[in-house]
């Protein structure tokens, strides 16, 4: 009996986090604990993949100047990338050619999320594992935000190098790490889910 209110306890726990999470896009200058860090990482790694690959690997940066640098760079590099592809649009192109917008939004913290070739659906196993690090971030207290506008330092070779990642490692996501700003305690409004079809056993409700 105790082992299943723990369990039941858990669960309500597991969804204040997921109700409770936001994206974060204002932070405290509080550095965050390595051990934080590394218990988001060991979080994500409990995350489902495909055929069971594990095949998700992490670079972390905590040093604030480099923070900003890579979000630079990761601006720069994706506009890049990005111009002249179908993937551009007006608003985008704006954030990432005015010298105002800051990417990372002065975050404390970077986890970069790479796969490797043994991923059999790789951008479905680092989606997975960025939502558990996402989750946990909400359940310790910090915020986390995506940054997709950074996927060009994939193509960064002095980003790769200066955090020895290897050349088969293809960078499938990067996420703010930090303190809110400002915490919010209301559940932000979401769309109540759209399901299509449901069908049931005969005479089960």
């Amino acid at each position: 009996m105790i082992f299943i209110m723990d369990r039941h306890k858990r669960g309500m726990e597991t969804m204040d986090a997921i109700y409770g999470r936001r994206s974060v896009r204002k932070y405290l200058p509080d550095p965050v604990p390595e051990d934080k860090m590394r218990m988001l990482m060991e979080a994500g790694c409990r995350a489902a993949s495909a055929l069971n690959a594990q095949g998700v690997s992490f670079a972390v940066v905590t040093d604030r100047d480099r923070v900003t640098e890579y979000g630079e760079r990761g601006k720069k590099k994706t506009l890049e990338e990005w111009r002249g592809s179908e993937r551009m649009n007006p608003h985008v192109e704006r954030i990432l050619t005015s010298e105002r917008s800051v990417i990372f939004h002065r975050a404390p913290a970077l986890i970069f999320l790479f796969t490797s070739p043994e991923c059999y659906l790789p951008v479905e196993d680092a989606s997975l594992v960025a939502g558990n690090i996402m989750t946990a971030a909400e359940d310790a207290g910090l915020g986390t935000c995506w940054i997709g506008l950074a996927q060009g330092l994939n193509g960064d070779p002095d980003f790769r190098r200066e955090l020895g990642i290897p050349d088969d490692r293809t960078l499938r996501a990067t996420i703010t790490v930090g303190y809110p700003e400002v915490r919010e305690t209301v559940p932000k409004e979401k769309n109540a889910p759209v399901i299509h079809g449901w069908i049931r056993q005969a005479g089960i409700s």
